[in-house]
């Protein structure tokens, strides 16, 4: 039996309509981009749709929805609302810029698992500012409103920045936290900084060239997490998504040393290729096949387990999850040296249990 189901992440379409400082999508930067040589890329969605069985019969259960901006995909909708009914968990994040009305409605009768919103500062005219959204406030903030009075299971998401007002030498979580709960969310996730130039040769995935904002020395990464890990210790602790663990696990490699929990990439999480007919471990690897979309078996490819090339949120908690699911035994040998290993394995499980394993609410 598979569970919790294997993770595709699709990034249905390159373009964005926001301008945030430090994505490589932003609007202003991707046109840099496709003069370089950069291809913009759209998922052909009917397409795919068709290759739902094949996807089954891997063992995927999850598709996971990136960008870009994945609501300016033409066919985000009725995507969603053919991945639910194929049975399905489906999980995006927005911008929100494009949450009217008729669009929350159908995402909540169609049952999308969850949804982040992107938050990159507070307060919220600061976030639109540096989003370039100053002229959707209204929208905007009534598209949050119908989110939840809808009953989407919609979480706060925000990278660790400098765009973030900072106290004390740390982004101020609990300031950002306190904001949004006013704008009545009860969920935050911390998304780790990336910024990482791609080699010669290599693959790009914008979202990583995300310039100064994101881009910090090992030290001040380190003090984040740590800084991260006080708060989700503390009154507020219950509400943040990131398990503790996991960012035990970024300290010790940050450190130099073992971190404990495998990545899951090419087992249990995958990137669709560019041809949207292959399965990558990730987009850091993408010009690895794992397998193709072809309806038989999944041989899961064990070569990445060690693997640290990324800090991708969308793949480092999940793989603890997943690791969790299926190797509890390795994962306790793994983190037996720890001594706040188990301390930590609870709280996060309570955790899970509080935010009803990314489930609707």
């Amino acid at each position: 039996m598979i569970f919790p189901g294997r993770q595709l992440n699709i990034k249905l379409l390159d373009r964005c309509n926001a301008a945030c400082s430090f994505c490589g999508y932003n609007r202003d930067r991707l046109p840099q981009s496709v003069a370089a040589g950069y291809t913009l890329q759209q998922v052909d969605a009917q397409a795919l749709i068709a290759r739902f069985p094949d996807l089954k019969a891997k063992g995927i259960g999850v598709l996971h929805l990136t960008g870009g901006e994945p609501t300016l995909h033409p066919q985000f909708v009725p995507f969603v609302r053919a991945a639910k009914a194929a049975g399905f968990s489906v999980r995006t994040g927005t911008n929100g810029s494009m949450l009217d009305e008729q669009r929350v409605v159908q995402l909540a009768e169609a049952g999308i698992d969850y949804l982040w919103y992107s938050l990159d500062t507070f307060p919220f005219e600061d976030h639109l500012r540096h989003r370039g959204f100053q002229h959707l406030r209204a929208r905007m903030e009534a598209g949050i409103s119908l989110l939840h009075r809808n009953k989407v299971n919609v979480f706060a998401q925000t990278v660790l920045s400098r765009v973030l007002p900072w106290k004390d030498g740390q982004p101020d979580l609990q300031g950002h936290m306190a904001y949004y709960r006013g704008m009545g969310f009860k969920r935050f996730v911390f998304s780790y900084p990336m910024h990482q130039e791609p080699a010669e040769g290599e693959s790009r995935h914008l979202a990583r060239e995300g310039g100064d904002a994101v881009n910090f020395p090992r030290d001040e990464l380190s003090g984040m997490i740590r800084h991260l890990l006080r708060v989700k210790a503390g009154p507020d602790g219950r509400d943040i998504v990131n398990p503790r663990v996991s960012l035990r696990a970024q300290l010790r490699e940050l450190k130099g040393e073992a971190s404990g929990v495998e990545c899951r990439a090419g087992r249990d999480l995958f990137f669709l290729g560019e041809d949207e007919a292959t399965l990558r471990p990730c987009y850091h690897l993408a010009d690895t096949i794992v397998d193709r979309i072809d309806g038989t078996p999944l041989k899961p490819d064990q070569r990445f387990r060690n693997c640290t090339a990324c800090r991708d949120q969308c793949f480092r908690d999940p793989s603890l999850v997943y690791e969790a699911a299926r190797s509890p035994l390795r994962l306790a040998r793994n983190l037996f040296a720890h001594a706040e290993t188990f301390g930590d394995l609870a709280a996060d499980a309570r955790d899970v249990i509080h935010h009803r394993g990314y489930t609707r609410v």
